[in-house]
C-alpha cells in the first residue's frame, strides 16, 4: 500500500468474511456499498487527515490545498493525469496516489509556488470502471485562491 493511501481495500475477499456475502456472488455495487459503510473504519480518515496535516506543517505558511479522496466505487481508481495551473504537489516522493483501492482514502498536499502571489489551483484525473465494465474517468479539481475576495472551489466531474 502506498504511503498516501489509507485503509484496507474492500474487495471480494473482504466481503467473503461478512455473513451476508459468504458463498454468494459479489458485485461492484456490493463492494461500493460496503466501502461506503467502512468510510471511517480503523480511523483511516483520521490517518489521512494527519498525513496531509503533517505535510502542511513541513510546508509552513502559504496557500495550499489539503486533498482527501475517498473511493467507494466498488473498483480500484487509477491515476491518469494531472494539471497544475498554480502550484505543485508538495510530496514529490509520493506524488498523487497511483492507485486508490475501493474503501481507501487517498491524500496529497498541493501548494502554491513560493514567492508568487498565487493560490493552489490544480486537477487530477482517475480512471475506474462502471457497473457495465466500461471505463469511467473522474476529474477532481480545486481552486484555493490567494486573495480573500475569491472563494474556494472543488468540483468533481464524471466523464
Amino acid at each position: 500500500m502506498a504511503a498516501n493511501c489509507f485503509g484496507v481495500v474492500v474487495d471480494n475477499s473482504k466481503l467473503n468474511k461478512l455473513v451476508r456475502y459468504a458463498g454468494k456472488p459479489k458485485t461492484q455495487e456490493d463492494r461500493a456499498r460496503e466501502a461506503w459503510f467502512a468510510m471511517n473504519e480503523d480511523d483511516k480518515k483520521v490517518k489521512a487527515i494527519e498525513y496531509v496535516a503533517a505535510l502542511k506543517t513541513l510546508y509552513g505558511n502559504g496557500q495550499s490545498t489539503l486533498c482527501l479522496v475517498y473511493n467507494a466505487t466498488g473498483e480500484t481508481l487509477y491515476y491518469v493525469a494531472h494539471r497544475d495551473w498554480y502550484g505543485y504537489i508538495n510530496d514529490s516522493k509520493e506524488g498523487y496516489p497511483a492507485e486508490i483501492g475501493n474503501g481507501q482514502w487517498g491524500a496529497f498536499h498541493h501548494v502554491h509556488r513560493q514567492g508568487e502571489p498565487s493560490g493552489s489551483v490544480g486537477a487530477v484525473v482517475y480512471r475506474g470502471k462502471r457497473r457495465d465494465g466500461q471505463d469511467q474517468e473522474y476529474l477532481l479539481a480545486w481552486s484555493t485562491p490567494w486573495g480573500f475576495y475569491y472563494r474556494n472551489k472543488v468540483p468533481c466531474i464524471k466523464a
